[in-house]
């Protein structure tokens, strides 16, 4: 895996210096210190998160259009098929201890989380 260091994120308001928005997880590339090497990273993981989105949204938009084609009942069960939606990450770019890094940041979801394979293969 090209990831390491992954922890929970909060974004604050600047001007009262309360939570905002969604907690996030940041995700650190292993490339730590090569700044180019981990933007590449996280500019390729954005743009294949980017593709597989657009196919769940042609899948989604696939299964509306199904329906028209089908009695009340097979809509109704179609209705209840589940959709695909896929989160958006974004790449945070930040100075640590003079150091600077980009993080790639992602909306935490919460539930159970099962892993299905190494990121290298099955």
């Amino acid at each position: 895996s090209h990831l390491c260091n992954i922890c929970l994120v909060r974004f604050l308001d600047p001007a009262n210096g309360d939570y905002i928005g969604p907690v996030m997880v940041a995700k650190e590339s292993r490339f730590a210190g090569e700044y180019h090497t981990q933007m590449a990273y996280h500019k390729n993981f954005m743009r294949t998160q980017d593709i597989a989105a657009s196919f769940g949204r042609r899948f989604n938009d696939a299964l509306d259009e199904a329906e028209k084609y089908f009695n009340a009942a097979s809509q109704a069960f179609i209705r209840g098929l589940p959709r695909i939606l896929f989160i958006e990450p974004m790449v945070v770019e930040l100075i640590e201890n003079g150091v600077e890094k980009n993080i790639l940041i992602e909306r935490y979801l919460v539930g159970d989380y099962k892993k299905f394979n190494s990121n290298m293969g099955f």
